[in-house]
């Protein structure tokens, strides 16, 4: 019973670490490009800029917990996150009406 907790408090411990190191990279990055730019927050840009960094904090989240032997584990809650991203946009078909 001791081991299956303490595998847990490092699985969470670790989890917790790739989400921190990651969202700290993409707000660092988000501000460099923000300043580096100089549109005001909010405005058309910084709405491109927030659907820019979408993919790209999740292949460094992917790459983070790579690094911290947690890659399977996240690549299952991205591949559940991009399937419901993706049933958003996916046209409903005509029900049995395929002319």
């Amino acid at each position: 019973m001791e081991n299956w907790r303490e595998n847990k408090i490092i699985h969470w411990t670790l989890v917790l670490a790739v989400f921190a190191i990651t969202g700290s990279t993409i707000a660092r990055l988000g501000t460099f490009i923000t300043v580096e730019v100089g549109h005001e927050k909010y405005g058309w840009l910084w709405w491109v800029m927030l659907v820019v960094l979408l993919p790209v904090y999740s292949g460094l989240l992917l790459l983070v917990a790579f690094l911290f032997g947690k890659y399977e584990y996240f690549k299952a809650k991205q591949m559940k996150m991009w399937g419901r991203i993706g049933k958003l946009f996916k046209r409903k078909s005509n029900s049995g009406n395929e002319d």
